[in-house]
């Protein structure tokens, strides 16, 4: 240790002999790397001058904050469960660098000492979550204790620096929003500050996500609104968000969006980024903008049950989540505002709201208990308040089509869509609605809720009224029907949770089973799961459907040899797709005539010498010969192709031998297997 002091003694000597030259602190850095054991003596020794708008200030600043940010992190030995913080803060943070000191720097009217002094700040939160990721290494069989040590050392360290509320004055001194007289130096000096600023927050939500529970500000102010007029602009009174740079929109973006399921947000952060998302020509702006306000349409439109059983974050919780999308994505700059006021007026009425939902469901009379509501009180109260009042609903038209839209997917994107039609039809209170499309919704609803066998009919009228003739709700809605377009469908359509569950629901209403919507939902199945979509989703969302609906007529045997070949190429386990097997509508479906071609077709040569390789091909043809649609039945095929995908299974307990069919044979099975089958198909 004695040694490890004259060294840091000598350093410093030399230091203020060179000077703050960055060949000083390339020198510092590599000896601190070489010998970590002697940063806390060299930290201990560095001094700050008192923090001005001056070169030396400014020269003094950069230089600490380079060396620090070039320093190895602290060499932890946590053998206990104790941990000692001064030694540890020590190798993190120079004792001369203070809150007082950080917090009158952060205070200047100057841009170059803001921008860094922040600069400083984030290199010492890196630092500490650095430390914070060692503990964690060191620690990781005891997570209770990393969790507490994790405390231990962001309290600490926070007490070193300055409030996140004294940050979030900045702006009111550097508004990036207004392009003023100074010129586009200072304008630009602005957005450095800012763009500092946000990523200053997002570290001290990294290091310690609860500081920002109880912060008192505005979040607003960094989004103002879009909305200001000409003159307020050339006044130097309006603040545009677009004024700002593109780089600094997304950064606010990106940290409003990382701070939003901590922070307490103005009502008018919602309408502001929304205004933002409707304006905005940067595709990267857009797309966080769009993150954003979906977290803030959710948070204000539902409220998450915190004890809520499996079956709420599953269904319940894909049906908010995509209620807000289409809201989200179906909003224009004309209906922000009606959007908000429709919001604040759920809100008033939540005892209505429950009144209005359960008698609905007693007027329906289904013999079962109600399900949960799996759409938000803005969009039932005001289904109900569209369809009810004489029809005189005082909605634009631009929302009263909105509103039919997003209930009408509603419908169809939910597992039992029984309690949304109940509230419509209950809501015209028998009387047909005067506009065409809230008509068509009506209709819609009422043949839903009373299992008519022209639903599916209902549906596609509403479709054709309602979207545009080009859209994917129209498509699939017409596939029910003798003049299908469903095979002019992009493939990157089939990618799509909203589509699936659309054909399920068709299947349930169908009065015949439908070929094509058969092969529809196939390769909606393979477009999901080869785009990383979730598995557990797609097979609880085709156990739920058969379960709920006793009159679905689906072949299945195609379908569970896709779910099968991907839980075998993924290395999952087969239990879940077991819930399908046991059911009894797997046995309904016709392996036909067509799957001959399908053999004859397959070409099994080996892409490459990788392990598995060539059973994904088998698993993938396999799968492809069971998808016939052909009306014909060859008795035996099915059990054969089948018999075929459950052994190239994996043995359980051991993954490593993923084949049993070599190259050679399966050839020889598919040449026996041809030959059967022309004799067969000759016989008949």
């Amino acid at each position: 240790s004695q040694h490890l002091s004259q060294l840091s003694k000598a350093l410093h000597l030399m230091l203020s002999g060179q000077g703050h030259s960055v060949s000083m602190k390339i020198f510092l850095s590599s000896c601190l790397k070489t010998t970590p054991d002697l940063v806390p003596h060299f930290f201990r020794g560095l001094k700050l001058l008192d923090p001005r708008p001056t070169y030396r200030s400014l020269a003094a600043l950069t230089f600490v904050e380079g060396v620090i940010r070039e320093t190895p992190p602290p060499c932890l030995q946590v053998n206990t469960s104790s941990l000692t913080i001064e030694p540890m803060l020590s190798s993190i943070l120079p004792s001369c660098v203070t809150k007082a000191l950080l917090g009158k720097v952060v205070q200047s009217p100057s841009a170059l000492l803001v921008s860094s002094g922040l600069k400083l700040i984030i290199t010492l939160l890196r630092r500490a979550q650095g430390c914070v990721g060692l503990l964690m290494a060191s620690m990781s069989n005891d997570r209770a204790l990393v969790e507490q040590q994790q405390k231990v050392v962001s309290q600490a360290m926070l007490q070193h620096l300055p409030e996140v509320s004294l940050l979030l004055s900045i702006p009111s001194r550097f508004d990036p929003f207004i392009e003023q007289s100074e010129g586009n130096t200072t304008f630009r000096a602005k957005s450095v500050v800012v763009m500092q600023l946000c990523e200053a927050i997002q570290c001290y939500g990294r290091l310690d996500s609860s500081l920002m529970i109880n912060i008192k500000f505005d979040w607003a102010k960094f989004v103002p609104h879009e909305s200001s007029t000409p003159i307020q602009q050339n006044e130097g009174q309006g603040r545009m968000f677009s004024s700002a740079e593109p780089l600094l929109q997304h950064r606010i973006l990106q940290t409003l969006l990382k701070v939003s399921s901590q922070a307490t947000f103005s009502t008018k952060m919602m309408p502001n980024v929304l205004a933002i998302l409707v304006s905005t020509n940067i595709p990267e702006v857009y797309a966080v903008a769009r993150k954003l306000a979906l977290a803030l349409l959710e948070r204000d439109f539902f409220a998450r049950a915190t004890s809520g059983s499996s079956s709420y974050s599953t269904e319940i919780t894909q049906c908010q989540t995509h209620e807000a999308s289409l809201w989200v994505d179906g909003i224009s700059s004309d209906t922000i505002q009606e959007l908000v006021t429709m919001s604040e007026k759920s809100k008033q009425q939540q005892v209505q709201h429950k009144i209005m939902v359960s008698q609905a469901w007693a007027s329906a009379s289904m013999g079962y208990a109600m399900p949960q509501l799996g759409i938000s009180s803005v969009l039932s109260s005001s289904i109900c308040q569209l369809l009810g009042s004489g029809n005189n609903a005082s909605f634009s038209n631009e929302m009263t089509l909105l509103l039919v839209q997003i209930a009408a997917k509603m419908l169809l994107f939910q597992a039992d869509p029984k309690l949304l039609a109940a509230i419509i039809v209950c809501s015209a209170d028998g009387s047909d609605p005067k506009d065409k499309r809230v008509a068509g919704l009506y209709y819609a609803a009422k043949s839903i809720l009373h299992d008519n066998p022209d639903t599916n009919v209902c549906v596609e009228s509403l479709s054709s009224d309602v979207f545009n003739p080009k859209s994917l709700v129209v498509a699939v809605a017409q596939v029910d029907s003798k003049n299908s377009g469903w095979t002019q469908f992009d493939e990157s359509h089939y990618t799509s949770l909203a589509m699936m569950r659309q054909c399920l629901n068709m299947m349930g209403e169908s009065i015949s089973q439908n070929v094509a919507l058969n092969s529809l939902l196939r390769k909606i199945i393979i477009g999901i799961l080869e785009t990383g979509g979730s598995f557990s989703n797609i097979v609880s969302r085709l156990i739920a459907m058969f379960k709920s609906n006793s009159k679905m007529r689906v072949e299945m045997e195609s379908t569970i040899a896709l779910l099968l070949s991907y839980a075998r190429s993924k290395q999952l386990g087969f239990e879940e797709v077991k819930g399908l097997l046991d059911n009894d509508t797997t046995k309904q479906g016709p392996m036909t005539m067509g799957v001959v071609s399908e053999l004859l077709r397959c070409t099994l040569v080996p892409e490459s010498i990788d392990k598995g390789t060539f059973t994904a091909d088998i698993w993938r043809y396999c799968s492809s010969a069971l998808q016939s649609n052909k009306a014909r039945k060859i008795s035996g095929l099915r059990d054969f192709l089948l018999l075929i995908l459950l052994s190239t299974m994996p043995i359980k307990g051991n993954s490593k031998e993923p084949a049993s069919f070599p190259a050679g044979e399966m050839f020889d099975l598919w040449a026996l297997v041809a030959g059967q089958l022309e004799n067969k198909l000759a016989a008949e």
